[in-house]
């Protein structure tokens, strides 16, 4: 038990030094500086917009017209819906040989650079869709981000 206890003590200190720095220095922590959980130390804090902060690991699942999962991106952090768009279609180029022909995202992958990368790799309809759980915007739109609130 002791030597558990010894091995928890490098994180309590970088936990002290966080809050030392944070609370009593007044100074801006950086994410990779702060360690969320004691005993999951890979936890990151995601945050999505105004919403609540979560704690665990954001992922990115692509996946085809009978929801059979193509490919998973983990990263550490919490990167930008955006970021993912481009690898996930990279991904699926190197592992399966294939660029879909069609594609839907939700509005946070929505990017000038995404919709023209989707373009130069030859997808036909591409919907970055900005309605909260709306289905209506799925594929009639050639080339066209759709930002209705």
């Amino acid at each position: 038990m002791l030597a558990e206890l010894e091995a928890l003590l490098p994180k309590i200190e970088k936990v002290a030094d966080v809050a030392y720095r944070r609370e009593i220095l007044a100074a801006q922590v950086p994410v990779d500086d702060k360690l969320f959980s004691l005993f999951e130390t890979h936890t990151d804090c995601i945050v999505k917009g105004q919403r609540d902060v979560s704690f665990g690991h954001k992922i990115n699942l692509t996946s085809g017209k009978s929801n059979l999962i193509f490919d998973c991106i983990l990263e550490r952090g919490n990167p930008a819906d955006s970021s993912y768009f481009q690898k996930a279609l990279g991904n699926l180029a190197v592992n399966f040989n294939i660029t879909p022909r069609d594609a839907a995202r939700d509005g946070g992958y929505a990017s000038r650079a995404n919709l023209g990368y989707a373009q130069a790799k030859g997808i036909v309809n591409i919907v970055f869709n900005k309605v909260k759980g709306s289905q209506q915007n799925i594929t009639k739109y050639r080339f066209k981000i759709i930002t209705r609130t």
